[in-house]
C-alpha cells in the first residue's frame, strides 16, 4: 500500500485519482518523496585537499594534488511520504587540481560513517540529487582501487609506489 503525504491525502478524497496517480502529483509539487528502495541518496560536502607521495630512485617527493569535493552516497533503506531512512555505503571524492584543468576521482569508505543510518527530508531543503547525479557522471581521470590512499586530518595521501606513477604524469 503507498502512503501518502497529508498534502495528497485530499486529492484522493476529493477526486477521482487512484493512489498512484494522486502520488505522482504529490511528487511534481514537491511534497512526496520519488526515490525507491535500493535508490542511491546523494550528500555532497567541501573537503580539504588530496597530496601525492611517491619514490624515485630513492628520494621521497611530495605534492599536493588539489582540492576535494566529498560525495557520500547512501542507499535507501525505507522511505516514508516525505523522507528517506537511508544507510550509508561509501564516498566518492573528487579533486579538483591546482592548475584547475585536471579532475580526479576515487572512492573511500569513511569508518565513521560506515555502517551508519541517516533520515534525510529531501523535500525541506532544495533538492539537489539531478546535479550531483549529472556531477559525477563527467568524465574525470580514475584513481584506481590499488592506489593506497590514506586519510588523516580531513586530507587524503595517495602513495604511489614505482608501478602506480604510469596513471599519472610525472
Amino acid at each position: 500500500m503507498i502512503q501518502l503525504s497529508k498534502y495528497t491525502q485530499p486529492l484522493l478524497e476529493c477526486t477521482p485519482f487512484d493512489c498512484n496517480t494522486c502520488k505522482l502529483v504529490g511528487e511534481f509539487a514537491g511534497n512526496d518523496v520519488h526515490l525507491l528502495r535500493g535508490g542511491q541518496y546523494y550528500v555532497l560536502h567541501s573537503g580539504k585537499n588530496t597530496f601525492v607521495r611517491m619514490k624515485i630512485d630513492g628520494m621521497r617527493y611530495g605534492s599536493r594534488l588539489g582540492e576535494n569535493r566529498h560525495i557520500h552516497v547512501y542507499e535507501v533503506v525505507r522511505r516514508t511520504p516525505c523522507s528517506y531512512v537511508t544507510k550509508y555505503v561509501h564516498t566518492i571524492i573528487i579533486c579538483h587540481s591546482l592548475n584547475r584543468k585536471d579532475v580526479f576521482k576515487f572512492r573511500k569508505i569513511f569508518c565513521h560513517l560506515n555502517g551508519k543510518t541517516r533520515r534525510f527530508f529531501p523535500n525541506r531543503t532544495l533538492d539537489v540529487q539531478k546535479y550531483l547525479i549529472e556531477y559525477l557522471n563527467m568524465r574525470f581521470e580514475i584513481i584506481p582501487d590499488e592506489v593506497e590512499i590514506t586519510y588523516k586530518h580531513g586530507n587524503f595521501t595517495l602513495n604511489l609506489d614505482a608501478g602506480m606513477q604510469k596513471y599519472f604524469k610525472i
